[in-house]
């Protein structure tokens, strides 16, 4: 088959026509993406970590611990033993997980 120059305007044609309307679809496709709404959600998952720790020693200050009077005193306390607890169950979920968690 050949190529002639009246051919090749033609095809040079479609191909223009083609990339129009895939580079149309694609401006449309980024209007759907939620970034405003990511954006929101990670700044308050943010905010919620960053207070977890008062959370977590407000919480603990609620529970009474009966220790024996003799031994050494225990060096974690509640509200560090609590954090080291939830920090390794966060560790072991997935992100999707850890997500459905935080945004509670």
């Amino acid at each position: 088959m050949k190529i002639t120059r009246k051919r090749a305007k033609k095809l040079l044609e479609v191909s223009e026509e083609e990339r129009e309307k895939i580079w149309k679809e694609n401006e449309e496709g980024r209007d759907e993406c939620p970034f405003e709404k990511w954006e929101r959600e990670r700044k308050k998952i943010l905010d919620r970590l960053r207070n977890f720790p008062d959370l977590v020693e407000e919480t603990t200050s609620r529970l009474e611990v009966d220790r024996p009077k003799q031994g050494r005193k225990q060096k974690p306390d509640p509200a560090q033993k609590s954090m080291l607890i939830l920090f390794a169950r966060l560790a072991q979920k997935g992100n999707r997980d850890m997500e459905a968690i935080l945004s509670i």
